[in-house]
This record gives C-alpha cells, sequence and structure tokens, in this order.
C-alpha cells in the first residue's frame, strides 16, 4: 500500500485543476476529467441545435471547472450562456429562490447544471415545489444517477433529464466474491462485520463482555454469522451495471501492470518471463514512470492507458431520465468515446429519447424543436 503515496492513481477524483501537470506531477486517474463531460455536453448540445442555455454550477472547483470548459466550448458553435448562476447545500433558501426567479425571468428552456447531488438538491426541491416544468436539464455525471433525486416527485419538473455517466460495466465474477464475505466474530472493528451487520439488520455477538451493552444500545436481534447472503435481495448483488467498481478496477489494474512491467522482464531466448527487480528497492520515481507509460486492453476490450495530463481515455454513457411503470430510470440512449489520436464521437439514439416535454424525439416535428432554441 505505500506504493499509492508516491504515485496516486484515483477513481473519484474529476476536477479539471488536476490534470496540471506542474502542480500534480504525480497524479493520474481511470475516470476522465470533466474537460472531457463539458466537452461532451458541447458536443450533444451541438448536435441538438440548442442556442440559448442556462447554466447552473456548484461553487466549488467541480462546478466552477465544469462549466468554464463547457462555455468555452459551446461559444464555438455560437451558443449564447443567458446565465451562470452558483449553487451549494449550504446556501439560504434566499439563494435558492433568487436562481428559481433567474430560471423563471429568463425563460431558458434548456439548463446544464454542473453540481454534485447534494449541492443541486435543495434547488431541485424548490423547483419542484414551484411547478416550473418544460425545461430540457442537462445533468452532469455526479447528480444524473443518483439515488435520491430519482424520484417521482422530483421527476414532475426533471423527467426527461439527459446527462453523461461513466460507462456501465457487467462483472460477473464479482458477486461471486460478495457473496463469500463471511463475518469475523474475533473483531469488533471489521469491515466485513460492518457489512454483515448492515445488509442483515443485525448486531454481530462480538465479544462476551460486550454483548448486553450492544444489544441494550442497539436494541436490534443478533446475527449468528451463518445468515446466508445469496437468499438476500439487494441492489448490491446487482453486479450488471457498475460504474464506479468498474473505475476502481481499471485504476488496480493499472497499477498491477506498472509494477509487472518494474519487476519483470522477458528473456528473449525462451521469451519467459522472470523477475529481474527488487521490491524491497523501488524508487518512487520508477512508479511513477512505469504507471505514465501502462498501456493495455482490459478483458472487456477497452484500453487502458494515461495521456501526457495523466488523464485516461473519455468513455461516458448517455442518460435520459424515463418514468417506466412509476418508477424512474436512467436510460441509457448513446455514449461519447475520445480516442488517443484526439478524436471524439457522439452516438445518440434519438428513437429512445423521452424529453422534458413527455413526448418521444420521433413524434417532435420540427416546429416543436424551436422550443429548444429560443
Amino acid at each position: 500500500m505505500f506504493l499509492f503515496i508516491f504515485h496516486k492513481v484515483s477513481y473519484t477524483s474529476t476536477c479539471v485543476c488536476l490534470s496540471d501537470k506542474r502542480e500534480f506531477p504525480t497524479f493520474s486517474r481511470t475516470i476522465p476529467s470533466d474537460f472531457f463531460q463539458a466537452k461532451a455536453f458541447a458536443q450533444l448540445v451541438k448536435h441538438f441545435g440548442w442556442t440559448w442555455i442556462g447554466a447552473i454550477q456548484a461553487e466549488n472547483e467541480y462546478g466552477i471547472f465544469g462549466v468554464q470548459s463547457f462555455t468555452k466550448e459551446v461559444l464555438k458553435y455560437g451558443v449564447c450562456i443567458a446565465f451562470t448562476e452558483n449553487i451549494l447545500s449550504s446556501y439560504s433558501r434566499a439563494a435558492v429562490l433568487q436562481i428559481a426567479e433567474t430560471i423563471k425571468r429568463t425563460g431558458v428552456k434548456v439548463i446544464l447544471a454542473f453540481a454534485s447531488e447534494d449541492d443541486l438538491y435543495p434547488l431541485m426541491q424548490e423547483i419542484v415545489s414551484q411547478n416550473i416544468t418544460g425545461i430540457q436539464w442537462l445533468g452532469s455525471e455526479d447528480w444524473v444517477t443518483a439515488a435520491r433525486p430519482s424520484t417521482v416527485e422530483i421527476f414532475k419538473s426533471f423527467g426527461g433529464t439527459i446527462g453523461f455517466a461513466t460507462r456501465k460495466m457487467a462483472i460477473p465474477e464479482f458477486k461471486d466474491f460478495l457473496l463469500n464475505i463471511r463475518p469475523s466474530l474475533d473483531s469488533a472493528n471489521n469491515l466485513n462485520n460492518a457489512f454483515w451487520e448492515h445488509i442483515f439488520e443485525c448486531t454481530l455477538r462480538l465479544k462476551e463482555e460486550s454483548f448486553q451493552k450492544n444489544v441494550s444500545e442497539t436494541k436490534s436481534r443478533i446475527c449468528t454469522g451463518e445468515e446466508r447472503l445469496d437468499e438476500i435481495e439487494n441492489a448490491l448483488f446487482d453486479v450488471s451495471q457498475l460504474r464506479v467498481t468498474y473505475i476502481v478496477q481499471k485504476a488496480v489494474y493499472a497499477v498491477a501492470h506498472a509494477l509487472h512491467d518494474l519487476l519483470f522482464c522477458k528473456k528473449e531466448e525462451n521469451k519467459t518471463i522472470r523477475l529481474c527487480g527488487d521490491i524491497a528497492r523501488i524508487e518512487p520515481w520508477q512508479v511513477t514512470e512505469h504507471i505514465k507509460r501502462v498501456n493495455f486492453v482490459n478483458r472487456f476490450g477497452e484500453a487502458v492507458y494515461f495521456d501526457e495530463n495523466g488523464d485516461p481515455p473519455a468513455a461516458y454513457d448517455i442518460i435520459n431520465w424515463q418514468l417506466n411503470k412509476g418508477v424512474v430510470s436512467h436510460v441509457t440512449v448513446g455514449h461519447f468515446d475520445t480516442s488517443p489520436d484526439g478524436g471524439i464521437q457522439l452516438v445518440v439514439d434519438e428513437d429512445n429519447i423521452v424529453w422534458s416535454t413527455g413526448r418521444e424525439v420521433s413524434k417532435i416535428s420540427e416546429l416543436d424543436r424551436t422550443f429548444f432554441t429560443v
């Protein structure tokens, strides 16, 4: 684990600022920079011909850098930014009301919200409370697939939202790993124990002397440690749509490949792999150099590498909020990808998009489309 101190490979940090190698020379990531997300939004705006857009940004690096990058991109296509408003979860209701008033006063029909779920949620509640509808919301990856706002109540104003989320992947064998987790009855501070108690809503009897204390404090039933995970219905065990987990896996494999290349070499005569490095003598700069050179195709057919800024290729799913049988679903309606040569690809399945109007795109006339290009 000490190697991570020398070179950090992040799976959650998306700020554009981290691409500055003068300030962060030993930083890489397997989650795309928000620079690419902003570029993806700009391509989406260009694709649909929207020309007058509002922007709401979290008043932090995530929101500010994201909207700045987006604005720089869309100005190339003649898009006008009607307003840029700041939001944070700590804002007073008066500040939230002011943003709602700006939205109503300008009459903007397309708004990009580049913020986290926590920061945006109070505004979402206010917009629903005031019954502000008919807006095509564009959602950044930090909130577009979040569970809390994905309710029928919020959907009244945010139905049809379109946004980008990191690529999802199915990892079937991960379920076997989860189902093989077992509690440790000898340790009171064990991650497996916390997982077990959470899943089965019970308290493990860890030590005889603390048994009565645990029961009286939690007033919950006692775990036997023999409960069966394969009998539990929990979204945790759905390994068919993993986003963050997949990014974590890519980070782990990137470090593993770097260490393998550093410690092992190929004997040319018989092309066998042999250990030719000493793990006890690894220098931090060596790890950094090998991580920079990582380049492989994983078992899912995706290339894993870092560019000169420590950024990976961008791979996003396009998400559309749709209501299916009374449940808000995050439906994939396209994707955005970048390539090593700087190329980009935006693919949109327009026939499957449901807009804020509730109508499918195939039923929207050209006259109706001008509603989004005021």
